[in-house]
């Protein structure tokens, strides 16, 4: 079984609570594997490799920039048709572990679209 693939979006100093609404489609990490059962609405991920776009509802670009990924998340995003999006407050993957003890992370699923035949 593959895992689900993941991306994780530092957010620096800023807080968790400013603007990662549940009506938005974010829940908290406390909230349970049953709250990211299913892609948010709206939400979705273009990979064209490297390029990585992140895109709201209504379209507008949310993030945008390259990756390093292996065939192995690659494999897991096409399989599960959907990308974990990771949010909290840290600024290298380094700071990651801390801000998930804190329970401070905020979590989303969206939709794949595959661009590109390099992925």
């Amino acid at each position: 079984m593959h895992q689900r693939a993941a991306l994780l979006m530092p957010l620096g100093t800023a807080s968790a609570e400013d603007g990662f609404d549940a009506s938005d489609g974010w829940a908290r990490q406390q909230d349970g594997p049953e709250s990211l059962a299913a892609p948010a609405p709206g939400w979705s991920v273009l990979l064209d490799a490297p390029l990585v776009t992140v895109q709201r509802p209504g379209g507008q670009v949310w993030w945008k920039g390259d990756v390093a990924v292996g065939r192995d998340w690659r494999r897991a995003a096409r399989t599960h048709e959907a990308v974990l999006l990771v949010a909290g407050p840290f600024t290298h993957p380094a700071q990651f572990p801390a801000a998930a003890a804190a329970g401070v992370l905020r979590l989303l699923v969206a939709a794949v679209t595959v661009g590109g035949s390099t992925w």
